[in-house]
């Protein structure tokens, strides 16, 4: 246990809809855990499908003993593809999420093209990798011609197909540390080094959502975009 009691999490989060008629970002945050989810599509009923994915991880993190967060992590994205079998079998959401222990550990947890970071001071951390055909594409040490590749989700939670398997990682977080969560329509116009320095010269997490979003906007974002921000302090 860190010195001077448990760690937990000071959040906050808020979303623009952009151009798009319809909000499908969903987020939600606790004392340990945030959460962002980006519902495929432009349709209305993309919406439902982020908030299942939302509402399943928020259950998880507030039920979870730490012992059996490694292990849940990995079987998560399968539950909350059952979640997602009462929608229509076209629809499917990403996922970006971090869990808190209370003694600092700090697990993270990505499916598709939402982001999580973590920022400690000036310095980036750990930004998790983006599950779009374009940075499949840059990992494996080429750049893709196609011009829909950087849209195209390799991995993303659907009943009816797709690839659920999650990307997890662990840190030991300390006092200080901002998480942030993003889907991609901040992702794409505001980069993690910008967020960065957005979270070095913002005074708490509300402040650090709003600047976000303000960027977001004026570097041209046009998607739905949602932030949620974890602050990790000690609490009682």
């Amino acid at each position: 246990m860190s010195a001077g009691g448990r760690l937990v999490l000071r959040c906050a989060a808020d979303q623009r809809i952009g151009d798009r008629e319809h909000q499908n970002d969903r987020f939600a945050a606790g004392d340990l855990f945030i959460v962002v989810s980006d519902g495929m599509g432009a349709r209305p009923e993309a919406g439902p499908a982020a908030q299942a994915v939302v509402d399943g991880f928020a259950q998880f993190a507030r039920a979870v003993p730490p012992a059996a967060i490694p292990d849940g992590l990995l079987g998560l994205p399968a539950d909350l593809v059952r979640r997602l079998g009462g929608q229509p079998s076209a629809l499917g959401a990403t996922l970006a999420g971090a869990v808190l222990e209370p003694d600092g550990r700090l697990w993270l947890v990505t499916v598709g093209d939402s982001r999580v970071l973590l920022l400690r001071g000036h310095q980036l951390v750990y930004a998790s990798q983006l599950d779009n055909a374009a940075a499949v594409a840059a990992r494996m040490g080429y750049e893709s011609t196609d011009p829909a590749a950087e849209h195209r989700l390799e991995r993303y939670l659907a009943a009816a197909d797709g690839d659920p398997t999650p990307t997890i990682a662990l840190v030991q977080a300390r006092a200080g540390d901002v998480v942030v969560a993003v889907t991609d329509g901040v992702d794409r116009v505001v980069s993690p080094l910008v967020l960065s320095w957005l979270a070095a010269g913002s005074s708490g997490p509300g402040e650090l959502v709003l600047a976000t979003l303000a960027e977001a906007r004026e570097r041209g974002m046009s998607d739905n975009g949602t932030v949620a921000v974890g602050v990790v302090e000690r609490g009682a």
